[in-house]
């Protein structure tokens, strides 16, 4: 990852709750690795005779960098033997040059952190803190700083041990991460900023402690994120955003996860808020410019999905058009969702964007010409929820079970939606969804499933045999019997395989029965 780079805010489905925005990692500036390299300090010329350390270490750090440069699991572990071994013959053998040798070690350490902090490991992220603080307690011994440069370096130094801390989840790790953002922005301030990699750097710092700011949930941490962001957002705005694709991306994604911030507040004027923050972004994308790539209409389709959500939670609700930006949002993505993770995670969310705007739709039917047909929209939201989930198998086939909270949550709405109108769809919605000899990857050690499927499968029950007496007609008599003996068969499916894949739940009820 790149210490000039911010990165995304986490997206944790819950089936409890609304689904987190969607977010996408910044563009990548120059890789961590050659962040660090500029930290190594060759043997001047004319010096005393090249000493072992003075020969090998330059070459060992390149090495480990290069390996680096791969992203391999194998690489990445020779990378952090490699650094290691360099810094034990740097300490067995210092350099004439106190700080000469100070600096070369701090690069070292430098080095084996990125190593260790690539392999995503949470073994990996504790033995990076260590080697960076190795290395910040070596550069303070060296308290002159040469050049920007070496000022630069420092400030990727702080921003890299701060990244390290944001992927952890608890709000002390965040504090801290901020902080390091701190001493990062603070050091990038020294620097002329007319040198726009200065500046790029500067952005890459101010967003990393927006979203460190965020991840605290804190109200006050909130407003000093979005503060954080908007800084960020003026600085990009004096870099050549409009003829260079890499910046309007990063300047998008700065409103976009600004327009996050605000929708964490959590109130109706926070979301009007938003809604601007993600206009802003759309705006930026949706034009022709120069270099359009698969990149920016990621980014897009992201903001496109959050706009929809925000609008949803404004005081009114402004569906319809929330509804478009989750249509479009998709469109962008149709071809990559069984293929990207992040764009299946815009298909899948867009789709639950769906349900919830045609949920509120159907009680909240707007008035006048043109207004959409009621049952559209239940044929709309029900193919929303059965392609939504298909999707989250897809992934659970690719060893990626992020989506299934998701999943979850389209599946309690599907199954309502079908219960209450299309009853008689209703089994196969439940087995299509849970019954894994069916649909390989459904859920079927997922209790939650089960349970909305028994809610279900009783309510529909109760509902058809209070309707079977009242029915004169025997046609429809015996079609309301036969929806009857579909839900007992799946009734029955169901407990088999909960039996199979789950232990008895506790005070199970009897098996459904027809009266």
């Amino acid at each position: 990852m790149s210490s000039d780079s911010p990165s995304s805010h986490p997206s944790p489905g819950s089936a409890s709750s609304l689904p987190a925005p969607v977010t996408l990692p910044a563009p990548e500036g120059l890789p961590a690795a050659e962040a660090a390299a500029s930290q190594v300090v060759p043997a001047q010329e004319g010096s005393a005779p090249a000493s072992a350390a003075d020969r090998e270490v330059p070459r060992m750090l390149a090495m480990a960098q290069q390996l680096m440069g791969t992203g391999a699991p194998d690489a990445l572990k020779g990378a952090a033997e490699l650094s290691h071994r360099a810094i034990l013959l740097l300490k067995q053998k210092p350099l004439a040059d106190d700080d000469m040798w100070h600096r070369q070690l701090a690069a070292a350490w430098i080095i084996h952190g990125h190593a260790q902090r690539e392999s995503g490991s949470p073994s990996g992220r504790t033995a990076a803190v260590k080697a960076y603080d190795e290395a910040l307690a070596l550069l303070a011994k060296v308290p002159t700083i040469i050049n920007d440069e070496e000022r630069h370096d420092r400030a990727n130094l702080w921003t890299n041990r701060g990244r390290t801390y944001m992927e952890e989840e608890s709000p002390e790790s965040q504090k801290e991460a901020v902080r390091c953002f701190d001493e990062a922005v603070k050091l990038r301030k020294q620097l002329p900023l007319e040198n726009p990699s200065f500046r790029w750097g500067l952005t890459a710092s101010l967003m990393n402690r927006g979203d460190a700011l965020t991840r605290q949930s804190d109200p006050a941490a909130l407003k000093d994120a979005v503060a954080s962001y908007d800084e960020a957002i003026e600085h990009l705005k004096q870099l050549p955003y409009e003829e260079h694709a890499g910046t309007r991306s990063r300047l998008a994604i700065a409103y976009m996860n600004r327009g996050i911030t605000w929708q964490c507040h959590g109130t109706p004027e926070a979301a009007a808020q938003a809604v601007k923050s993600f206009e802003e972004s759309v705006n930026l994308l949706q034009g022709d410019f120069e270099a359009k790539e698969a990149e920016q209409e990621g980014i897009l389709s992201c903001a496109l999905m959050n706009h929809g959500n925000s609008l949803l939670s404004c005081q009114p609700p402004v569906p319809l058009q929330a509804l478009d930006s989750a249509r479009v949002a998709m469109e962008l993505v149709t071809d990559r969702e069984r293929t990207e993770p992040m764009c299946g995670e815009v298909g899948i969310k867009g789709r639950h964007l769906k349900c919830r705007v045609l949920a509120y739709l159907l009680d909240h039917p707007p008035q006048g010409p043109g207004a959409p047909v009621g049952q559209d929209w239940i044929t709309e939201a029900t193919d929303a929820a059965d392609e939504g989930m298909e999707l989250a198998r897809h992934w659970n086939l690719q060893g990626i079970p992020q989506f299934q909270p998701l999943a979850g949550d389209l599946f309690r709405f599907g199954s309502r939606i079908y219960q209450v109108s299309q009853p008689h769809f209703l089994a196969e919605f439940l087995l299509d969804s849970i019954d894994p000899a069916r649909s390989p990857g459904a859920p079927v050690r997922d209790p939650y499933m089960f349970h909305i499927a028994g809610e279900a499968l009783w309510n529909a029950v109760v509902e058809l045999e209070k309707a079977v007496p009242r029915t004169q007609d025997p046609e429809q008599r015996e079609a309301l019997l036969e929806v009857l003996g579909d839900l007992q068969k799946a009734d029955e499916r169901l407990r088999e395989l909960r039996e199979t894949h789950l232990a008895p739940a506790p005070g199970a009820g009897p098996a459904l029965a027809m009266a």
